[in-house]
Protein backbone atom coordinates (compact mmCIF):
# COMPACT_ATOMS: atom_id res chain seq x y z
CA UNK A 1 0.00 0.00 0.00
CA UNK A 2 2.73 2.68 -0.55
CA UNK A 3 3.35 3.79 2.85
CA UNK A 4 -0.26 4.30 3.59
CA UNK A 5 -1.14 3.02 6.90
CA UNK A 6 -4.68 1.99 8.23
CA UNK A 7 -5.94 4.29 10.54
CA UNK A 8 -9.14 2.90 12.23
CA UNK A 9 -12.07 5.13 12.22
CA UNK A 10 -13.71 5.17 15.70
CA UNK A 11 -17.46 6.72 15.31
CA UNK A 12 -18.51 8.00 18.83
CA UNK A 13 -21.72 9.44 19.82
CA UNK A 14 -20.59 12.49 20.36
CA UNK A 15 -19.94 13.41 16.86
CA UNK A 16 -21.80 15.04 14.56
CA UNK A 17 -23.69 13.62 11.62
CA UNK A 18 -21.61 15.32 9.34
CA UNK A 19 -18.29 14.38 11.46
CA UNK A 20 -19.43 10.76 11.12
CA UNK A 21 -20.20 11.13 7.41
CA UNK A 22 -16.55 12.54 6.90
CA UNK A 23 -14.95 10.03 8.76
CA UNK A 24 -16.52 7.50 6.89
CA UNK A 25 -15.99 8.82 3.55
CA UNK A 26 -12.26 9.07 4.59
CA UNK A 27 -12.35 5.32 5.05
CA UNK A 28 -14.10 5.09 1.68
CA UNK A 29 -11.60 7.29 -0.23
CA UNK A 30 -8.92 5.72 1.56
CA UNK A 31 -10.00 1.75 -0.04
CA UNK A 32 -11.56 2.95 -3.27
CA UNK A 33 -8.27 2.42 -5.55
CA UNK A 34 -8.33 -1.04 -4.30
CA UNK A 35 -12.14 -2.15 -5.01
CA UNK A 36 -14.24 -2.57 -8.27
CA UNK A 37 -17.47 -0.17 -8.75
CA UNK A 38 -19.71 -3.02 -7.48
CA UNK A 39 -17.65 -3.80 -4.21
CA UNK A 40 -17.17 -0.12 -3.70
CA UNK A 41 -21.41 0.26 -3.43
CA UNK A 42 -21.59 -2.35 -1.98
CA UNK A 43 -18.62 -1.10 0.85
CA UNK A 44 -20.46 2.58 0.87
CA UNK A 45 -24.12 1.07 1.40
CA UNK A 46 -22.89 -0.99 4.21
CA UNK A 47 -20.73 1.69 5.59
CA UNK A 48 -23.48 4.74 5.57
CA UNK A 49 -26.27 1.99 6.81
CA UNK A 50 -23.57 1.35 9.82
CA UNK A 51 -23.00 5.24 10.22
CA UNK A 52 -26.92 5.95 10.35
CA UNK A 53 -27.62 2.75 12.85
CA UNK A 54 -24.98 3.53 15.34
CA UNK A 55 -25.79 7.64 15.46
CA UNK A 56 -29.25 6.40 15.86
CA UNK A 57 -28.84 4.43 18.83
CA UNK A 58 -26.76 6.64 20.55
CA UNK A 59 -29.68 9.29 20.94
CA UNK A 60 -32.63 9.22 22.93
CA UNK A 61 -36.21 9.04 20.99
CA UNK A 62 -37.78 12.59 20.30
CA UNK A 63 -40.92 13.60 22.02
CA UNK A 64 -42.82 15.17 19.95
CA UNK A 65 -45.84 14.85 22.44
CA UNK A 66 -44.51 15.64 25.51
CA UNK A 67 -42.95 19.07 26.22
CA UNK A 68 -40.07 19.63 27.66
CA UNK A 69 -38.41 16.12 28.43
CA UNK A 70 -35.11 14.97 29.60
CA UNK A 71 -34.87 13.94 25.40
CA UNK A 72 -35.99 17.09 23.68
CA UNK A 73 -33.65 18.78 26.25
CA UNK A 74 -30.73 16.21 25.25
CA UNK A 75 -31.74 17.30 21.35
CA UNK A 76 -31.90 20.98 21.57
CA UNK A 77 -28.46 20.96 22.81
CA UNK A 78 -27.20 18.44 20.96
CA UNK A 79 -28.70 20.31 17.47
CA UNK A 80 -28.40 23.65 18.77
CA UNK A 81 -24.97 23.50 20.19
CA UNK A 82 -25.82 26.03 22.93
CA UNK A 83 -26.38 24.84 26.93
CA UNK A 84 -30.31 24.70 27.91
CA UNK A 85 -31.24 28.13 29.60
CA UNK A 86 -33.92 28.25 32.14
CA UNK A 87 -36.09 30.65 29.58
CA UNK A 88 -36.34 28.30 27.09
CA UNK A 89 -40.01 26.32 27.37
CA UNK A 90 -42.61 24.30 25.64
CA UNK A 91 -39.80 22.73 24.15
CA UNK A 92 -40.64 19.89 21.52
CA UNK A 93 -38.29 17.73 19.08
CA UNK A 94 -38.96 15.45 16.34
CA UNK A 95 -36.57 13.48 14.84
CA UNK A 96 -37.04 12.17 10.94
CA UNK A 97 -33.93 9.83 10.75
CA UNK A 98 -32.12 8.33 7.74
CA UNK A 99 -30.47 9.34 4.61
CA UNK A 100 -32.18 12.33 4.33
CA UNK A 101 -32.80 13.19 7.94
CA UNK A 102 -34.28 16.29 9.33
CA UNK A 103 -34.94 17.48 12.67
CA UNK A 104 -37.46 19.91 14.28
CA UNK A 105 -37.30 22.12 17.25
CA UNK A 106 -40.07 24.07 18.49
CA UNK A 107 -39.94 26.14 22.05
CA UNK A 108 -39.97 29.90 23.99
CA UNK A 109 -36.82 31.69 24.88
CA UNK A 110 -36.15 35.40 24.83
CA UNK A 111 -34.54 37.39 22.68
CA UNK A 112 -30.57 36.58 23.91
CA UNK A 113 -31.03 32.97 22.93
CA UNK A 114 -31.99 33.60 20.08
CA UNK A 115 -29.14 35.56 19.28
CA UNK A 116 -27.15 32.87 21.14
CA UNK A 117 -28.68 30.02 18.47
CA UNK A 118 -28.13 32.24 15.90
CA UNK A 119 -24.44 33.24 16.57
CA UNK A 120 -23.00 29.54 17.58
CA UNK A 121 -24.94 27.64 14.67
CA UNK A 122 -23.33 30.64 11.91
CA UNK A 123 -26.58 31.10 11.17
CA UNK A 124 -27.10 34.16 8.69
CA UNK A 125 -30.30 35.99 7.79
CA UNK A 126 -31.94 35.12 4.55
CA UNK A 127 -34.49 36.73 1.92
CA UNK A 128 -36.51 33.74 1.51
CA UNK A 129 -39.53 33.00 3.97
CA UNK A 130 -41.11 29.93 5.05
CA UNK A 131 -40.07 26.41 5.61
CA UNK A 132 -38.03 24.73 2.12
CA UNK A 133 -38.72 21.50 3.19
CA UNK A 134 -42.02 20.29 1.84
CA UNK A 135 -43.07 16.96 4.04
CA UNK A 136 -46.09 15.23 5.66
CA UNK A 137 -44.80 16.54 9.05
CA UNK A 138 -47.63 17.92 10.96
CA UNK A 139 -47.44 18.54 14.78
CA UNK A 140 -49.77 21.10 16.32
CA UNK A 141 -46.19 22.79 17.98
CA UNK A 142 -45.15 23.59 14.38
CA UNK A 143 -47.10 26.23 12.82
CA UNK A 144 -46.75 26.79 9.34
CA UNK A 145 -48.45 29.59 9.13
CA UNK A 146 -46.35 31.12 11.48
CA UNK A 147 -43.12 30.61 10.28
CA UNK A 148 -44.16 31.61 6.25
CA UNK A 149 -44.54 35.38 8.27
CA UNK A 150 -41.03 35.08 9.73
CA UNK A 151 -37.28 35.90 9.22
CA UNK A 152 -35.26 32.97 8.34
CA UNK A 153 -32.21 33.08 9.29
CA UNK A 154 -30.05 29.80 7.21
CA UNK A 155 -27.06 27.67 7.46
CA UNK A 156 -25.99 25.56 4.71
CA UNK A 157 -22.15 23.88 3.87
CA UNK A 158 -20.11 23.91 0.88
CA UNK A 159 -21.77 21.28 -1.35
CA UNK A 160 -25.48 22.78 -0.24
CA UNK A 161 -26.39 19.18 0.85
CA UNK A 162 -26.86 19.73 5.53
CA UNK A 163 -29.13 22.60 6.01
CA UNK A 164 -29.77 24.68 9.15
CA UNK A 165 -32.89 27.30 9.34
CA UNK A 166 -34.04 29.22 12.22
CA UNK A 167 -36.80 31.56 12.84
CA UNK A 168 -37.32 33.75 15.88
CA UNK A 169 -41.00 35.63 16.50
CA UNK A 170 -40.01 38.43 19.00
CA UNK A 171 -43.48 38.88 19.60
CA UNK A 172 -44.39 35.77 21.53
CA UNK A 173 -40.85 34.86 21.60
CA UNK A 174 -41.51 31.44 20.09
CA UNK A 175 -38.46 29.91 18.02
CA UNK A 176 -38.49 26.90 15.32
CA UNK A 177 -35.18 25.19 14.50
CA UNK A 178 -35.53 22.92 11.24
CA UNK A 179 -31.89 20.40 10.44
CA UNK A 180 -31.61 18.37 7.33
CA UNK A 181 -29.74 16.77 4.77
CA UNK A 182 -30.06 16.16 1.49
Amino acid sequence: MSGNHFQPVILHKSLSRAAKSQSLGALFHFYKPYMTNRLHRVFLTLGYTFGILSYSACTPPFDSTKPDSKNNQFHYEHLLHVEMSPDVKNLYSYGDEGFDASYNLAFKCNLETAKRIIISNNLVKDTGKGNPLISGFKQNWWNETEIDTLTRYIYTNNDRRYFKYFWYNETNLQAYFLDFDL
